[in-house]
């Protein structure tokens, strides 16, 4: 299992002067400075489970976020080494990935008890994000949207110590459909997306879809196609049943 890859100084500097300065992406907008942060973004209720089989520490967590272009949800998820996972749904203007991943940051937080925590990314740029917080106490964005997770993020890292670790979203030669080895990243990976497309299609996560949600995080796959595939299937299923009960 490749290692978590260390942020080095000369990557957070660089990064830290973007958020500092601002500068243009490749579409002509331009980057939001560390009190920029313009919206307030709609946050479903998140659910809160706890996975079998995981018997690391609860202050080392995984974090994803899970966008579809040109759609205003997300979906994000948390998942601590005990097991602990938090995963829910945001809703709000021009949605990118940065917004998403900050909500997942946001509730790891949230949930992550007292003492040092040390939480995985694979957002270069909310990881240069909360460690410009962590060490200035100064909100910054890192691109993310939403002023109030941003706000509360800058708040809660002054509590305590954190360690932020970069674990690329993906390895091989096939990284669009390939998820990271890491498995509270695979488990957040998995239930960022599907909580996405549950909300995406009207399904609730209640009941039976709690229970999917609990199965696809321990997954084995590590393809985003073969999530796909199953997450259809329950799709239909689910359908199928909600007909059948009308």
């Amino acid at each position: 299992m490749p290692a978590a890859e260390e942020v080095s100084s000369e990557m957070l500097a660089a990064l830290a002067y973007r958020f500092a300065n601002g500068t243009s992406s490749p579409e002509g907008s331009s980057w939001t400075a560390p009190h920029q942060a313009p919206e307030t973004f709609e946050v479903a209720r998140p659910i809160r489970f706890r996975l079998d089989g995981f018997t690391g520490q609860r202050n080392v967590i995984g974090t994803d976020g899970s966008v579809t272009p040109e759609c205003e949800h997300a979906g994000f998820a948390a998942v601590s080494g005990d097991g602990h996972v938090t995963v829910g749904t945001c809703h709000g203007p021009r949605m990118n990935s940065q917004t998403a991943e900050m909500q997942a940051v946001r509730f790891a937080l949230r949930r992550s008890g007292e003492g040092p925590v040390t939480l995985l990314l694979d957002n270069q740029e909310v990881i240069a994000a909360v460690q410009h917080m962590a060490r200035t106490r100064k909100p910054a964005s890192g691109g993310c949207r939403d002023r109030q997770a941003v706000d509360e993020v800058n708040n809660l890292l002054r509590r305590r110590p954190i360690t932020v670790r970069h674990v690329p979203d993906a390895e091989g030669t096939t990284t669009w459909d390939r998820m990271p080895s890491n498995p509270l990243m695979a488990a957040a990976h998995r239930l960022a997306w599907s909580v996405r497309r549950m909300r995406l299609d009207g399904i609730e996560p209640t009941g039976a879809a709690v229970d999917w949600l609990q199965a696809i995080a321990v997954a084995k796959t590590r393809r985003t196609s073969t999530l796909r595939d199953r997450y259809e299937t329950f799709r239909r299923r689910h359908a199928s049943q909600r007909k059948e009960a009308s």
